[in-house]
Parts: C-alpha cells; structure tokens; sequence
C-alpha cells in the first residue's frame, strides 16, 4: 500500500476550504476507483460549526468543538473515480489547513479508530492518538496530528511504531495549522497507536489513528514509498 498523491491548502482567512486533485496534486487527475480517500482539515480558532464533505464520506474522528485553540476533523471514503474536488466549510473565517490524501490498497471497511485530545489547550512536543484494536490482520493503519500552528512542531520531528510520514503541510507564517499524516501496514490484529515527538519549541495538538482493513486472507500491506510537502500560506 503506498500514497498516491495529496492537494494540500494553507489558507489566512476564509470560510471555505477546497482542494481538487486534478490541477492541486501530482500527479494531477482524478483519484482511482476504490482507491481509499483521507481528508483532513485543521482550523485555528474556535467554530461554532464545521461542514464536512457529504456523504458518502464518513467522519473518522472530530475535536469536541470547546478549544479555544484549534479544530481537527477528518473523514474517509472508498473512491468512485469521480471525485476531484473536496470541500470543507464553517461559518466564521479563520485559518485553515486542508490535506486530501489518495492510497493505492485494497482496503474497504474502517475498522477502528480513536483519538487523544490530552494537548490540545497546552503546548506540548509530543502527541498521542490513543489506542485503536484491529480485528483483521491485514490493511493499512494511519495517524493523523493536527496542530495549532504547523511551524512549531516541525524541527526534529518523528514518529513511533513503525510509521512512516506521508504528508507534512503547513505554512510558515505563525498561527496555520499544520496537518501531519504518517502510516504503517497492518499484519497482526491486536492494538496499534502512534506517538509525534519533535525537537522544536512545542504547541497545542491532537492526534487520532485509523485503522482500515481488507478482506479475511488478503496479503499483509506493503507500504510502497512515502512523500511529504511542505503547503504554501496563501
């Protein structure tokens, strides 16, 4: 399994958020048919409300909407082939950073996920998603850390159990969010989590893990090859 292509979005103030895989990522077009589909979004300041995308996306995991700090929310979808564009939208402008990310596997089912929401009022170098179980012993497991301001985390940063990055974006203007997303293959059911350290001056975080599995006997994952980008304040 391995990261096809992701359309990052740094933005300083608006109260939509889009990205379309066709002239934003590379390469560029629409995702594949039953390809998994991963977004998140990180917004810096306290909303009322935050539209996800449509069903037939699904949340995976949400912040409670009472940090005065920041907002993360991510959501998944197994692709059709036709979608190109993502949209986010909340009702007061703010910051925002927005991944759509694209994985070539054959998954088909969430089967667990959780989220650790310990630092998310208090800046820290480390951050947990908490603890999710898989019941299959093949897929693709995926953390996801959304930060305050993307910058300050950044120096010296890494990730435990095995996971390797697959998308850094961030803006280097203070106060953008930063979204980090690292993942693994699955090959044992049992527990899975991941830990973010860094070595740079710390801020407030959450980090939250899924796990997606194939069907009972497919082969284990193999993670193919990894990129990160840095995304561009607008």
């Amino acid at each position: 399994m391995a990261l096809v292509r992701f359309a990052p979005l740094n933005q300083s103030s608006n109260t939509t958020a889009s990205r379309t895989f066709s002239t934003q990522a590379t390469p560029a077009g629409a995702p594949a048919a039953g390809n998994l589909l991963i977004s998140c979004l990180v917004t810096t300041a306290l909303q009322a409300s935050i539209t996800p995308p449509a069903s037939p996306w699904a949340t995976i995991q949400s912040m409670p909407l009472s940090s005065t700090y920041l907002y993360a929310h991510w959501v998944w979808k197994i692709s059709d082939g036709t979608e190109d564009t993502i949209t986010w939208s909340w009702p007061t402008s703010s910051t925002a950073t927005l991944v759509i990310a694209e994985y070539d596997d054959a998954v088909t089912t969430l089967d667990d996920s959780n989220d650790d929401e310990t630092d998310i009022s208090t800046a820290a170098t480390t951050f947990d998603t908490g603890s999710a179980t898989a019941t299959e012993a093949s897929g693709l497991a995926i953390a996801f850390f959304g930060i305050d301001s993307g910058r300050n985390v950044d120096a010296g940063r890494a990730y435990s159990d095995s996971f390797g990055e697959d998308v850094a974006s961030f803006a280097a203007a203070a106060d953008r969010g930063g979204v980090f997303l690292a993942s693994k293959a699955i090959s044992a059911t049992g527990a899975h989590s991941c830990q973010y350290t860094c070595t740079d001056t710390g801020d407030r975080g959450y980090g939250s893990i899924a796990l997606f599995v194939t069907p009972s006997g497919g082969p284990p994952a193999t993670k193919k090859h990894r990129r990160a980008l840095l995304g561009v304040g607008l």
